[in-house]
């Protein structure tokens, strides 16, 4: 919600920035680089972030002993790892009612 929030507020001021800028003949391109900069940010983002899994990850991975609940989905979540690369991987085990 708060990043669709921004997303539309950026752009917005990304758009007002240009119609300046062709109306007034502004000298703007620092400020619609920056807003270019930080809408692509915004939009790209959640392809940083892998989903939770259902299915342990396979090759050198394995479970860290680590848990905790997702806020996000109230699920528990398990951490794997891949100690040649530090390579993380989060994967959904359980509601978080199951949690022990």
């Amino acid at each position: 919600m708060l990043r669709s929030a921004l997303i539309v507020i950026v752009a917005v001021l990304l758009g007002l920035a240009v119609i300046a800028a062709l109306a007034f003949g502004a000298p703007l391109i620092g400020p619609i680089i920056g807003l270019a900069i930080l809408l692509l940010a915004l939009v790209f983002e959640s392809f940083r972030y892998r989903r939770l899994s259902q299915d342990a990850p396979g090759g050198n991975f394995a479970a860290t002993g680590e848990r905790f609940v997702d806020p996000e989905s109230g699920k528990l979540i398990e951490v794997h790892s891949d100690p040649s690369t530090g390579a993380r991987r989060y994967v959904a085990v359980g509601d978080a009612e199951d949690t022990p």
